[in-house]
Formats: structure tokens, sequence, C-alpha cells
């Protein structure tokens, strides 16, 4: 890669938007940094929902599902992506980012 990890590393994820319908989100990250993909959740205007799901092109790498209370980092993210909630959003934080 010219120029090392002073590049921009592109990440691409689709991030399932429960509020704007299956939006996918194009999201920008150095390697090296960290980088937080957010998914709206709006509960009381959407009613509940069985899980959310972050993709890395065709691969899922963290699923979390209230239902059951699970949350789970897969393939490459298992040591790096971290979840937190709020009523309004879930955020998966994956750091460091890699190329």
């Amino acid at each position: 890669m010219r120029n090392g990890k002073l590049l921009a590393l592109l990440v691409v994820f689709d991030v399932i938007q429960l509020i704007s319908g299956g939006v996918r989100d194009e999201v920008k990250a150095r390697a090296g940094g960290s980088v937080s993909l957010r998914c709206a959740v709006n509960t009381a205007r959407c009613g509940d929902f069985h899980s959310i799901k972050w993709y890395k092109e065709n691969r899922r790498v963290f699923v979390y599902s209230p239902v059951v209370d699970f949350s789970k980092a897969e393939g490459e993210l298992l040591q790096r992506g971290s979840l937190s909630l709020d009523n309004q959003e879930a955020k998966l934080t994956i750091s460091p980012v890699q190329t």
C-alpha cells in the first residue's frame, strides 16, 4: 500500500438501520485508529426488534439481539469489537482498525 498506514483505509460496512429502512453507511478510518459504527434504534417509534447485524463485505462481523440479551463479535473482530447501547442507538466500536 502506498505511503503505508498514512493512507486512509476505507472501511465499508453495511449497517442495518431500523429507522432509515436498511440504509447503508460508508465509514472511513485510518489503520491503527478506531472507528464507531452507529445504528439508530427507536423502539418507541418502530417497536421491538430481533437483532442488529454488522457486515464487512459479505461476512457478518458482529451481531446483537436484545431478545436473548446476546452480543458477539465474529471473525476478524473477535478481539477488536465492542458494543455500547442506549435508548436511541447501538454503537459498534472497532479498535484498532486493520488493513
